[in-house]
């Protein structure tokens, strides 16, 4: 989510379909900023600066093709260093985007990120 309370999202062409932001595991021995960091930049392009927030963290029930069955997910708010998006992995991901609330409402979201972004919207 950025200052302007757009979210951005990714459209999965893979695993649980739909619409996401951007998100992984984390690699060995590494730590939740590290990975927001890489994800976020191999997934949209979009390097990190120093304005970032942690807003929600959880475990929430979510399969992958690992094969868990649930994750700790830690989501954050940030101001990237530009908005200028690329799709850096079109074999994964068919779209990309900032969206406001009315346009999230249009979209279909992975399950797990329609719950996530509940939390910010107040909406079921």
């Amino acid at each position: 989510m950025n200052p302007e309370h757009e979210v951005l999202l990714l459209d999965r062409r893979k695993g649980v379909l739909g619409w996401a932001g951007p998100a992984g595991h984390l690699e060995s021995g590494e730590d939740p900023l590290c990975a927001l960091r890489r994800e976020l930049f191999e997934e949209t392009g979009v390097e990190l600066n120093s304005s970032y927030k942690l807003v929600l963290h959880a475990d929430m029930d979510n399969a992958c093709k690992r094969g868990f069955n649930s994750h700790e997910w830690w989501v954050y708010m940030l101001r990237a260093k530009d908005d200028r998006l690329e799709l850096k992995e079109p074999e994964k991901h068919k779209g990309i985007g900032w969206f406001t609330l009315k346009e999230i409402n249009t979209l279909e979201l992975e399950p797990v990120w329609r719950t996530i972004l509940s939390h910010f919207f107040n909406q079921p």
